[in-house]
């Protein structure tokens, strides 16, 4: 995977290719860089993934009760998280190029930098 900067998204892209029903992990480190984690949500158009995410006993002590890591979703307990480590699970369910979203909020005061999204785009067959 390689990574493109430009504008107001950052962009990570895949330079293999995937089959449906292939089953993926793959290491995601989330930071607020020097500002606490609020969240962080995966995104994909309904039924192109299956997608989940796990991860170690010290970050689930930081996520907040209305995570829901069979989704994608983790919210993080104030002040309590600068940079996690999980694992993200995926299963490719349709052909095609597939896009999987990931947003990523933190407790900056600058909006600028409080809220990103990057993506990865998937060609599957």
């Amino acid at each position: 995977m390689y990574r493109l900067h430009g504008g107001q998204q950052d962009t990570l892209r895949a330079t293999d290719l995937l089959s449906v029903g292939d089953t993926l992990r793959m290491p995601v480190i989330v930071s607020g860089q020097y500002n606490y984690l609020r969240s962080f949500v995966i995104q994909a158009p309904t039924g192109s993934f299956d997608y989940w995410l796990t991860c170690d006993s010290t970050v689930r002590a930081a996520l907040a009760g209305t995570s829901k890591l069979e989704e994608g979703v983790m919210y993080f307990k104030p002040a309590s998280a600068v940079l996690v480590t999980v694992n993200l699970w995926f299963v490719p369910r349709l052909t095609g190029s597939q896009r999987m979203t990931f947003a990523i909020t933190n407790d900056a005061t600058n909006q600028a930098y409080s809220h990103r999204e990057f993506y990865i785009d998937f060609a599957v067959h």
